[in-house]
Protein backbone atom coordinates (compact mmCIF):
# COMPACT_ATOMS: atom_id res chain seq x y z
CA UNK A 1 0.00 0.00 0.00
CA UNK A 2 1.27 3.47 -0.84
CA UNK A 3 1.84 6.40 1.74
CA UNK A 4 -1.38 8.48 1.86
CA UNK A 5 1.35 11.31 0.59
CA UNK A 6 2.18 9.11 -2.63
CA UNK A 7 -1.39 8.28 -3.81
CA UNK A 8 -2.42 9.24 -7.13
CA UNK A 9 -3.77 13.46 -7.58
CA UNK A 10 -5.16 15.52 -10.08
CA UNK A 11 -3.69 18.81 -10.50
CA UNK A 12 -5.49 21.63 -12.17
CA UNK A 13 -4.69 25.59 -12.40
CA UNK A 14 -6.35 27.65 -9.58
CA UNK A 15 -8.36 30.46 -11.68
CA UNK A 16 -9.07 33.43 -9.27
CA UNK A 17 -12.66 34.18 -10.23
CA UNK A 18 -16.21 33.57 -8.89
CA UNK A 19 -17.32 29.70 -8.12
CA UNK A 20 -20.72 28.81 -10.22
CA UNK A 21 -23.10 25.78 -10.05
CA UNK A 22 -24.87 24.99 -13.73
CA UNK A 23 -28.17 22.99 -13.99
CA UNK A 24 -30.48 23.06 -16.43
CA UNK A 25 -32.58 25.23 -14.42
CA UNK A 26 -29.94 28.01 -14.80
CA UNK A 27 -26.55 28.91 -13.27
CA UNK A 28 -26.17 30.15 -9.31
CA UNK A 29 -23.82 31.17 -7.35
CA UNK A 30 -22.30 28.94 -4.23
CA UNK A 31 -25.36 30.25 -1.78
CA UNK A 32 -28.24 29.30 -4.80
CA UNK A 33 -28.33 32.80 -5.72
CA UNK A 34 -29.58 32.61 -9.36
CA UNK A 35 -26.86 34.47 -11.76
CA UNK A 36 -28.27 36.17 -15.08
CA UNK A 37 -25.42 34.53 -16.97
CA UNK A 38 -27.55 34.10 -20.27
CA UNK A 39 -24.77 34.03 -22.63
CA UNK A 40 -23.26 31.16 -20.57
CA UNK A 41 -26.15 29.05 -20.11
CA UNK A 42 -27.15 29.64 -23.95
CA UNK A 43 -23.65 27.29 -24.58
CA UNK A 44 -24.79 24.58 -22.02
CA UNK A 45 -28.53 24.24 -23.35
CA UNK A 46 -27.40 21.33 -25.62
CA UNK A 47 -25.42 19.48 -23.06
CA UNK A 48 -28.91 19.61 -20.40
CA UNK A 49 -30.67 18.23 -22.99
CA UNK A 50 -28.48 15.43 -23.51
CA UNK A 51 -28.21 15.16 -19.38
CA UNK A 52 -31.05 16.95 -17.98
CA UNK A 53 -30.50 15.93 -13.96
CA UNK A 54 -26.51 16.84 -14.63
CA UNK A 55 -25.03 19.45 -12.77
CA UNK A 56 -21.58 21.23 -13.89
CA UNK A 57 -19.49 23.06 -11.50
CA UNK A 58 -16.56 25.58 -12.29
CA UNK A 59 -15.45 29.28 -12.41
CA UNK A 60 -16.56 31.82 -13.76
CA UNK A 61 -13.29 33.97 -14.88
CA UNK A 62 -11.95 36.53 -17.80
CA UNK A 63 -8.55 36.87 -18.19
CA UNK A 64 -6.89 39.16 -17.34
CA UNK A 65 -8.95 40.59 -14.59
CA UNK A 66 -8.99 40.78 -10.85
CA UNK A 67 -11.39 38.71 -8.87
CA UNK A 68 -13.25 41.88 -7.22
CA UNK A 69 -13.67 42.83 -11.15
CA UNK A 70 -15.04 39.67 -12.12
CA UNK A 71 -17.50 39.63 -9.10
CA UNK A 72 -18.98 43.09 -9.80
CA UNK A 73 -19.68 41.79 -13.60
CA UNK A 74 -21.18 38.37 -11.94
CA UNK A 75 -23.62 40.59 -10.03
CA UNK A 76 -24.47 43.30 -12.50
CA UNK A 77 -25.45 40.14 -15.10
CA UNK A 78 -26.78 40.43 -18.80
CA UNK A 79 -24.03 42.13 -21.31
CA UNK A 80 -21.85 43.52 -18.18
CA UNK A 81 -21.05 39.96 -17.49
CA UNK A 82 -20.65 38.77 -21.73
CA UNK A 83 -16.86 38.66 -21.25
CA UNK A 84 -17.07 36.33 -18.68
CA UNK A 85 -16.69 32.61 -19.54
CA UNK A 86 -16.86 29.39 -16.89
CA UNK A 87 -13.84 26.73 -16.69
CA UNK A 88 -15.41 23.63 -15.80
CA UNK A 89 -13.68 21.74 -13.18
CA UNK A 90 -12.03 18.66 -13.99
CA UNK A 91 -13.25 15.16 -12.92
CA UNK A 92 -16.77 15.88 -12.83
CA UNK A 93 -18.74 13.64 -15.17
CA UNK A 94 -19.72 14.06 -18.83
CA UNK A 95 -18.89 17.84 -20.02
CA UNK A 96 -19.43 19.81 -23.01
CA UNK A 97 -17.22 20.49 -25.83
CA UNK A 98 -15.66 23.66 -25.07
CA UNK A 99 -16.90 26.51 -27.10
CA UNK A 100 -17.06 29.94 -26.64
CA UNK A 101 -17.79 30.75 -23.23
CA UNK A 102 -17.42 27.56 -21.71
CA UNK A 103 -14.23 25.98 -21.37
CA UNK A 104 -12.34 23.24 -19.21
CA UNK A 105 -9.73 23.57 -17.04
CA UNK A 106 -7.50 20.58 -17.39
CA UNK A 107 -5.87 18.31 -14.90
CA UNK A 108 -2.57 16.33 -14.62
CA UNK A 109 -2.28 13.32 -12.86
CA UNK A 110 0.34 13.76 -10.21
CA UNK A 111 1.49 10.53 -8.68
CA UNK A 112 4.18 11.11 -6.11
CA UNK A 113 4.53 14.25 -4.28
CA UNK A 114 7.65 15.39 -6.47
CA UNK A 115 5.25 15.57 -9.21
CA UNK A 116 2.98 16.94 -7.29
CA UNK A 117 5.71 19.87 -6.95
CA UNK A 118 6.88 19.93 -10.06
CA UNK A 119 3.27 21.07 -11.43
CA UNK A 120 2.67 23.60 -9.00
CA UNK A 121 6.08 25.48 -9.64
CA UNK A 122 5.47 25.56 -13.18
CA UNK A 123 2.58 26.61 -12.79
CA UNK A 124 3.88 29.56 -10.68
CA UNK A 125 6.17 30.36 -13.19
CA UNK A 126 3.75 30.55 -15.67
CA UNK A 127 2.35 33.46 -13.73
CA UNK A 128 -0.87 31.20 -12.33
CA UNK A 129 -2.14 31.76 -8.95
CA UNK A 130 -1.57 28.27 -7.76
CA UNK A 131 -3.05 24.69 -8.24
CA UNK A 132 -5.86 22.47 -6.74
CA UNK A 133 -4.84 19.78 -5.47
CA UNK A 134 -7.57 16.83 -6.01
CA UNK A 135 -7.12 13.70 -3.25
CA UNK A 136 -8.36 10.33 -4.10
CA UNK A 137 -10.89 10.24 -0.95
CA UNK A 138 -12.42 13.98 -2.52
CA UNK A 139 -10.89 16.35 -0.36
CA UNK A 140 -9.09 19.37 -2.14
CA UNK A 141 -6.40 20.61 -1.75
CA UNK A 142 -5.31 25.06 -2.49
CA UNK A 143 -1.80 25.58 -3.24
CA UNK A 144 -0.61 29.08 -3.78
CA UNK A 145 2.85 31.25 -3.60
CA UNK A 146 1.21 33.60 -1.28
CA UNK A 147 -1.17 33.92 1.13
CA UNK A 148 -4.70 32.67 0.77
CA UNK A 149 -6.02 36.22 1.55
CA UNK A 150 -6.12 38.53 -1.19
CA UNK A 151 -6.64 42.00 1.13
CA UNK A 152 -5.88 43.22 4.15
CA UNK A 153 -8.89 44.70 5.83
CA UNK A 154 -7.96 48.14 7.18
CA UNK A 155 -11.33 49.54 7.54
CA UNK A 156 -14.87 48.27 6.93
CA UNK A 157 -18.20 49.73 7.84
CA UNK A 158 -22.16 50.13 6.90
CA UNK A 159 -22.76 52.24 3.84
CA UNK A 160 -26.21 53.35 2.79
CA UNK A 161 -28.89 50.65 1.65
CA UNK A 162 -26.62 48.01 3.26
CA UNK A 163 -23.63 47.88 1.69
CA UNK A 164 -20.50 47.36 3.13
CA UNK A 165 -17.46 49.59 2.04
CA UNK A 166 -14.26 48.13 2.55
CA UNK A 167 -10.58 49.60 2.42
CA UNK A 168 -7.87 47.38 2.14
CA UNK A 169 -4.38 48.27 2.28
CA UNK A 170 -3.32 50.48 -0.85
CA UNK A 171 -6.59 49.89 -2.63
CA UNK A 172 -10.30 50.32 -2.10
CA UNK A 173 -13.17 47.57 -3.00
CA UNK A 174 -15.81 49.13 -5.32
CA UNK A 175 -18.97 48.93 -3.23
CA UNK A 176 -20.99 46.23 -3.45
CA UNK A 177 -18.21 44.06 -4.62
CA UNK A 178 -18.27 42.29 -0.91
CA UNK A 179 -15.30 40.64 0.77
CA UNK A 180 -14.62 38.13 3.39
CA UNK A 181 -12.66 37.78 6.10
CA UNK A 182 -9.48 35.81 7.00
CA UNK A 183 -9.51 33.21 4.69
CA UNK A 184 -9.77 35.15 1.52
CA UNK A 185 -11.62 35.95 -1.79
CA UNK A 186 -14.27 37.91 -2.80
CA UNK A 187 -18.22 37.08 -3.03
CA UNK A 188 -20.26 37.88 -5.62
CA UNK A 189 -23.73 36.58 -3.87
Amino acid sequence: MQPADESPKRVSTKLDGVYARATAAGIESKSGKPLDLPHIHKRLERHFRKYPDGELKGELFRPGAGVEKIAGEVKAGGSVAKGLRIHLFPDQGPRPLPVGAVRRVHAQTAKTAGDVDRIYQKAVKRGEEGVMIRHPDGTIEKRKPRDTSEHVVTRASAGTRGVMEVATAGERLPRGAGGRGAGGGVSAA
